[in-house]
């Protein structure tokens, strides 16, 4: 049942990725989205994500040696666990760029190189804001704290990742830019859950993020 108390954790949970969109959205000055457009193709990433994680429950319930992903230790990762990473992030990745396809390729205003990292970036923070709101309800009294925590970390991550599909979709190669986003998405995760140090997968997804402005700047100059 909804209540006031859902309502507000749903409404505070949305707020950094929205925060995320509108720095990102800073890179396209020039010929900005229509609000419109970008509204529905957040709404169609947070959709991807309540599609992605009905297949990634199943499969974790088919092979129940996924669910060792979070028990196991940086110095015990199975090959088996090690698949469910990047799997799992597979998933998330393909879902997202299927999401922003539909809704936003055959757009008028999808007319410039920079829009297939505009898109998928919106897209993908619309996925990080359905998971953010999962995560939230489940976090009690310490959901601030952990909205905070995801703030630099998993919202963050699905952007930049979506920020390469977006790159490498524009460059027309697209598997490449997949590719890459699961990298990114699996060895985040990967650093988060083993190294013991979440220090060690902010600086990683620091540098990425890093690389995703230079990708921006390549996109601008070649308009």
């Amino acid at each position: 049942m909804v209540n006031a108390y859902t309502i507000w954790v749903a409404i505070f949970a949305v707020i950094p990725p929205i925060l995320w969109l509108l720095f990102f959205l800073r890179q396209d000055k020039l010929k900005p989205e229509p609000p419109w457009v970008l509204s529905r193709v957040f709404i169609a990433g947070a959709v991807s994500a309540w599609l992605a994680g009905i297949l990634q429950l199943y499969l974790i319930a088919r092979y129940p040696q996924f669910n060792g992903l979070l028990s196991a230790s940086l110095f015990t990762l199975q090959p088996i666990i090690l698949v469910g990473l990047i799997g799992l992030a597979f998933i998330e990745e393909v879902f997202k760029f299927v999401a922003v396809y539909i809704t936003a390729s055959k757009s008028k205003y999808f007319d410039e190189s920079i829009d297939r990292m505009i898109y998928m970036i919106t897209g993908s923070l619309g996925f990080a804001a359905f998971e953010n709101i999962l995560y939230l309800l489940s976090a009690g009294e310490s959901f601030v704290s952990v909205n905070i925590f995801r703030a630099i970390g998993a919202i963050l991550l699905h952007a930049v990742a979506g920020g390469f599909i977006g790159y490498y979709w524009s460059k027309g190669k697209i598997i490449l830019g997949i590719v890459l986003a699961v990298i990114i998405h699996a060895l985040f995760n990967y650093l988060l859950i083993y190294s013991g140090n979440t220090l060690y997968a902010v600086m990683a997804l620091t540098i990425f993020a890093l690389l995703l402005f230079k990708d921006f700047a390549i996109i601008r100059r070649n308009v």
